[in-house]
């Protein structure tokens, strides 16, 4: 779960502590994980974001 040479700019934290925040965002369900079938890639979103991609 990471995105070499990218900087979210969210936080700093290690690669454990921020697997640990996502994990608990998905579990919360404030963030899903959306599959693009056309790229046949995965991302981790807000939940929100989803909503308003959804109503679009």
């Amino acid at each position: 779960m990471t995105r070499d040479g990218t900087d979210s700019g969210y936080t700093r934290g290690s690669l454990v502590e921020n697997a640990a925040m996502v994990r608990r965002q998905l579990d919360d369900g404030t963030a899903v994980i959306v599959f693009d079938n056309r790229r046949q890639t995965c991302n981790i979103v807000p939940a929100d974001t989803l909503k308003t991609i959804v109503r679009a």
